[in-house]
């Protein structure tokens, strides 16, 4: 059985490295095929789920016998195949399909191609440029800039670095959800206050440094020249129609990768002790999701809680901590349920009632031996 799990694992991670390309020859063919790519982000995932419950393997991996595919001396291979490749799908991707749009009328299959791309950039790809973000080389770190910067995200990588990785669980993270806080409510803060506030944090970085505010070395002016001039070409080039589409589509894909925080850690907050210090980053400040289809596809996303314990971890090396309390579902099924808010309170409310403040012991010691101060690190060297 391990044999066949093994092959829905490379179809179903092949499937993602080459989202984008999907997603293209769905929108250059036209009619019923441009929502290619959005029928393999929300179809087949549940329809490979529902193979692994038909053919007897559990839907779920167990922390004591999770396993990895890939060989340990192949990961660095693997590792430079899928995420490189999905990243230069995605920065393709983009101006090809807004061409072939500029050429279609507003159909059904237009719709078709606007699902279409904001499926692929804001579920893989979103993961891809987030993990270039957190890359020790400059040059690896810029790409991840590129990846979001082709979506007006560009400035996720300073708020989600100096911002989420320092304030997470605590009401000074805009990426943190707070309890009973609807995802609706949520992406208002989490969107337009981590737009604010990667200014601020930029404006802190650049004086501890000794360096001007108004120069180039503000990341943040450099990405915002960027932007501005990449939604410039796309109005000169295709015309106003095209550029309010593109609008649309970073919308959506936005939304879908910030639902992603939302579920990450809806409810959970870090303790100050008497000195008013904040507690050290802990696995019960993330949700993590131990779905199979959900890491296999976007990349060990679910495992969130490693992530934040060491956040210059690979996605490969990410392991699951908790073991208990995973989110109920896989991420696709989770961020369906948060549309309902009263649904998505009863469910989690409930885990967060009987939520154990103790992490799994034997997770918890193997992750004490390799923590790091990698975010600290991150902050000093950007």
């Amino acid at each position: 059985m391990k044999t066949f799990e093994k092959l829905l694992f490379y179809i179903v991670r092949t499937s993602a490295v080459f989202l984008p390309l999907i997603a293209f020859l769905g929108i250059l063919q036209g009619s019923i095929y441009s929502f290619a790519a959005f029928f393999v982000v929300f179809v087949f995932y549940f329809i490979i789920e529902l193979i692994l419950w038909i053919s007897g393997l559990s839907a779920f991996s167990r922390l004591d016998n999770e396993f990895q595919f890939v060989d340990p001396e192949q990961k660095s291979n693997w590792d430079q195949v899928n995420i490189y490749v999905y990243s230069f799908l995605h920065i393709l991707l983009i101006p090809s399909a807004l061409y072939i749009l500029s050429t279609r009328t507003m159909d059904l299959a237009y719709l078709g191609c606007i699902l279409s791309l904001a499926a692929t950039c804001g579920t893989v790809g979103g993961l891809a440029g987030h993990e270039f973000m957190h890359r020790s080389d400059r040059l690896t770190r810029n790409l991840g800039i590129l990846v979001y910067g082709m979506l007006n995200y560009g400035h996720f990588k300073v708020s989600h670095i100096l911002g989420h990785h320092v304030y997470v669980g605590t009401y000074g993270d805009w990426s943190t959800a707070r309890k009973n806080e609807s995802y609706y409510k949520f992406w208002n803060r989490a969107v337009i206050g981590g737009y604010i506030g990667a200014w601020n944090l930029e404006k802190i970085r650049l004086k501890k440094r000794g360096l001007d505010f108004f120069s180039f070395d503000n990341e943040m002016i450099l990405i915002s020249i960027f932007q501005i001039v990449l939604n410039l070409s796309i109005y000169l080039t295709f015309g106003g129609r095209v550029l309010l589409t593109y609008w649309l589509v970073c919308f959506m894909a936005i939304s879908l990768k910030e639902i992603v925080n939302y579920l990450s850690h809806y409810g959970l907050n870090r303790t100050r002790n008497s000195q008013g210090r904040l507690e050290s980053i802990k696995n019960s400040h993330s949700w993590e999701s131990n779905n199979k289809v959900t890491n296999w596809f976007i990349f060990n996303a679910g495992k969130h809680c490693h992530h934040h314990r060491r956040p210059s971890a690979h996605h490969d090396d990410l392991k699951l901590c908790h073991e208990k309390d995973y989110l109920p579902y896989g991420l696709p099924m989770m961020a369906l349920i948060a549309l309902v808010p009263p649904l998505y309170f009863k469910m989690m409310n409930k885990k967060l009632d009987q939520l154990s403040t103790v992490a799994d012991k034997s997770a918890e010691m193997n992750l004490e031996k390799n923590a790091d101060n990698t975010t600290k690190m991150e902050i000093l060297n950007v």
